[in-house]
């Protein structure tokens, strides 16, 4: 099945006030693309633990298993926005 998965690849890059985690675009029929993630946001945050770094988001993802859902905060166009992420299996998308 695979580990739970956001279904939003993510990298370390520059933000407007230090590094930042930018999501690349969402996988079709992921948890994330279901939530409304898009590629291009900014995850400040995600169940409530600061988000600086893919090891920062892979931590607060840590203890959760597939069909869990993550309270994930994204900066978007200037706007917060808090969005609620299914996990699923990476090999369940289509």
């Amino acid at each position: 099945m695979g580990p739970p998965s956001l279904g939003s690849p993510a990298t370390a890059g520059a933000g407007g006030s230090g590094p930042a985690l930018g999501v690349y675009p969402v996988i079709a029929g992921s948890g994330g693309g279901g939530a409304g993630v898009r590629g291009g946001d900014t995850p400040p945050a995600a169940n409530g633990q600061t988000i600086r770094t893919t090891s920062d988001l892979m931590a607060a993802r840590r203890g959760l298993s597939i069909g869990d859902v993550m309270h994930l905060t994204v900066e978007r166009d200037g706007q917060t926005l808090r969005l609620d992420v299914e996990l699923r299996s990476d090999r369940s998308f289509d």
